[in-house]
């Protein structure tokens, strides 16, 4: 018997693009005169020639007047789940609850490598070729604040994504992340 506790979601866009410091601007398809948001990087410390780097440095320069492709995107393996794990809790049955967690976890990461890699192809790159994901909340892009701006361009609500007021998702079992298809773009 089935019983419908993961049902994954995604929804990704591809977007022009240009940097300013270290934020990247990001524009509206039809008229990259019209500004969608904006995504702030960290500067990050890395190893050999690229020790401190932001990922904005890897996007042409708003002054240059050229144009590169960013990747938005955002997985979820929705939240019926989360109503299966509290009752996994509370009839103190904790394995059954991190199992269906971690299942979940799995199942939106999962879906976040297939979503990048078929961007990447609609880019019109190779896959696994090109293209890094950076995810709000790790070293690229510390600030949370960008989940929300990931969240409003891709109407994420729709795919019934919440935002905390610490702009976490809920469902947790919940990730957005930007690709940069720059050859050099790197974690370190």
């Amino acid at each position: 018997e089935s019983n419908n506790w993961i049902a994954p979601k995604a929804r990704f866009i591809l977007l022009p693009a240009q940097s300013e410091g270290d934020e990247v601007i990001l524009y509206q398809p039809e008229d990259t005169e019209r500004e969608l948001g904006r995504i702030c990087f960290s500067v990050c410390v890395g190893k050999g020639q690229k020790d401190v780097f932001s990922v904005a440095q890897y996007f042409h320069p708003a002054s240059s007047g050229q144009m590169d492709a960013i990747g938005l995107q955002i997985t979820t393996a929705g939240n019926e789940a989360e109503k299966a794990i509290e009752v996994f809790k509370n009839e103190n049955d904790s394995e059954s609850a991190l199992y269906l967690q971690g299942l979940c976890d799995r199942v939106a990461e999962d879906l976040a490598e297939y979503i990048h890699n078929l961007i990447r192809s609609r880019a019109g790159y190779k896959k696994n070729i090109q293209g890094q994901r950076y995810s709000p909340g790790y070293a690229a892009i510390t600030d949370l604040l960008n989940n929300k701006i990931i969240w409003d361009i891709l109407q994420a609500k729709d795919l019934g994504i919440n935002l905390t007021d610490a702009n976490e998702f809920d469902p947790p079992s919940t990730t957005a992340a930007v690709i940069c298809f720059h050859g050099d773009a790197s974690y370190t």
